[in-house]
């Protein structure tokens, strides 16, 4: 009798151990849908561009390094730039090539941008900067 009391204690503590546990791995939660934004840029749209080139970009939540790299179109074009991050949410740009007097800089943040999770930008950002002052002029007409 005690021997199939103890064998009986021994299969109990071995289903025990055996059925603790869940073999399917945590969900996770739900999926981060949730699109990036750019929150601010400093100095703001339409002022001067800073001597040294920095412009602070903060973004709504990390952005995937190597897309902003790609995503930001620059016209005329400053080819040469530099990328440094204060946190995941805050990038300081540096535009490195000399740049002309008297003329606009326009600089572009494309959909190309995708956050940590992958979800693209919430829309194209456009900002304008000078050195000098503004140009203001416009073409228009009808074709």
């Amino acid at each position: 009798m005690r021997k199939v009391s103890k064998l009986f204690l021994l299969a109990l503590l071995i289903l025990i151990v055996v059925g603790c546990g869940n073999r399917k791995g945590p969900t996770g939660g739900p999926v981060d849908e949730e699109k990036p934004e750019i929150l601010a840029v400093s100095p703001e749209n339409y002022q001067p561009l800073p001597d040294d080139g920095k412009l602070e970009i903060v973004f709504s939540k990390p952005i995937d390094r190597v897309t902003l790299m790609t995503g930001i179109q620059v016209y005329p074009s400053l080819s040469n730039r530099k990328f440094s991050w204060l946190n995941s949410n805050t990038c300081v740009l540096s535009l490195r090539d000399k740049t002309e007097p008297n003329k606009n800089y326009f600089i572009s943040f494309t959909q190309d941008i995708k956050g940590t999770h992958g979800n693209k930008l919430a829309q194209d950002y456009t900002y304008i900067y000078h050195t000098g002052v503004l140009q203001e002029h416009r073409i228009s007409g009808s074709i």
